[in-house]
């Protein structure tokens, strides 16, 4: 209870000093408006006006700051949008001009393919062509050449047989000649 007592005590102390320190801040005000009279009140009254004016305009300053701050979101999530879109589309496009032109690759591939295979064929049907007609006209010279080396013969055993003056013998040359260079000519054919 003894402390109770010293609390309250010290309590009372306290709210009297409180009390005599706004006896005082009123004295002081009185003085104050003593002395300065109307001139101190009409100047806090501007300081309160400008204060207040200051807050209003800070407070539509701020307004306006975060009115262009949402604009400009605004502006940069359409611009995010339109270059998202933008990549998208050049993506799109890309892919298929790749399918393009795999699918033209793969084209070119099958008529190249085409065109090694029919190359092939022509080559194979002309060796063939090449081979038949080389064993034809090899027969055909042979045959060409059994009749020459027939006709020679024939013509050695009949001057063998019979003399022949060298008239005769030169016609027979000529003709000769003549029968060879048909044959040689129509195998250079």
């Amino acid at each position: 209870m003894y402390i109770y007592t010293l609390m309250s005590g010290q309590i009372a102390r306290s709210n009297q000093f409180f009390f005599e320190m706004a006896q005082e801040a009123e004295n002081i005000n009185k003085i104050r408006e003593i002395l300065f009279g109307n001139n101190l009140t009409a100047f806090e009254k501007r300081i309160e006006k400008s204060d207040l004016s200051t807050r209003e305009t800070m407070q539509q300053l701020e307004a306006q700051f975060v009115r262009q701050l949402g604009d400009l979101r605004l502006e940069l999530e359409s611009l995010r949008s339109q270059q998202q879109e933008a990549i998208a589309r050049e993506r799109e496009e890309t892919r298929l001009m790749l399918n393009q032109f795999r699918e033209e690759l793969s084209m070119l591939n099958q008529k190249n393919d085409k065109v090694v295979s029919d190359f092939e064929a022509g080559m194979r049907e002309y060796r063939l062509w090449m081979t038949e007609k080389s064993g034809n006209m090899q027969q055909e010279f042979l045959e060409q050449m059994t009749l020459l080396k027939n006709s020679l013969l024939e013509n050695i055993s009949a001057l063998q047989k019979s003399k022949v003056d060298r008239n005769n013998l030169a016609l027979l040359f000529s003709e000769l000649a003549v029968q060879l260079g048909i044959d040689t000519s129509a195998e250079q054919q």
